[in-house]
């Protein structure tokens, strides 16, 4: 196997994008979901503001069942959808226990 056929695909997002948060472009491409291994993008403005919401209310618990207190910044969802790992102070937090269920519209 080659050394590109090795290689992660990019997360699916704009460069624009990858750089309004500050995160590194090349770690958006090698960031995977640490449970599954599957690719993560940014997650959409619309998203951060409807978790946020939640929070603000404290209505939010991540997988570890403790209440998410403090709002993100932005985030990393899950290929499938399921999960966000939120960016704090422009760090994404790639821990399991820390994931955000993503609501369900």
């Amino acid at each position: 196997m080659t050394d590109n056929e090795n290689k992660r695909p990019a997360a699916r997002q704009s460069a624009p994008a990858r750089r309004r948060l500050g995160i590194d472009p090349e770690l958006l491409k090698i960031l995977c979901c640490p449970e599954t291994h599957q690719d993560i993008r940014i997650a959409e403005p619309s998203l951060i503001e409807q978790i946020n919401r939640e929070i603000t209310a404290g209505r939010l618990q991540n997988r570890a069942g403790q209440p998410v207190k403090e709002p993100i910044d932005s985030g990393l969802v899950r290929a499938d959808g399921k999960f966000l790992y939120p960016i704090r102070h422009d760090i994404p937090v790639m821990l399991v226990e820390e994931a955000i269920p993503v609501p369900v519209s």
